[in-house]
């Protein structure tokens, strides 16, 4: 089975997290200025969430996908363009900082997250 680390959202979605990884392993500096290109360009969000989408439904095999799915109640797909918008949406307001990047990177393979919506 595939190993990797799982995100828990505040609707219950399990996914992998180097699926919403924006370039995994990133800096403190790396990250800060990812976020501040989404905080001042709102326009990039919908295609930093459709390449996010992409990137994520690439990375993960068909198990993995059976398996979000069965978690979730919904597809693969569906929740991880879900994850994306949140994620992207998150770091835009300065809500999701380095420091739970770093959480959530350094959480093992099925480490645990909350990720809310943020609009």
């Amino acid at each position: 089975m595939h190993q990797a680390r799982y995100i828990y959202l505040s609707v219950s979605l399990l996914l992998p997290s180097a699926v919403l990884a924006a370039e995994p392993g990133m800096t403190a500096e790396q990250f800060y200025k990812f976020a501040a290109l989404l905080m001042t360009n709102t326009s990039a969000h919908d295609k930093v969430i459709a390449h996010c989408t992409t990137r994520g439904l690439q990375s993960v095999d068909q198990a993995t996908r059976l398996e979000a799915s069965k978690l979730n109640g919904i597809s693969a797909e569906v929740a991880i363009r879900e994850s994306c918008r949140r994620l992207v949406k998150g770091i835009a307001a300065g809500q999701i900082t380095y420091t739970t990047y770093r959480e959530w990177m350094d959480a093992g393979p099925f480490g645990t997250i909350k990720l809310p919506d943020y609009k």
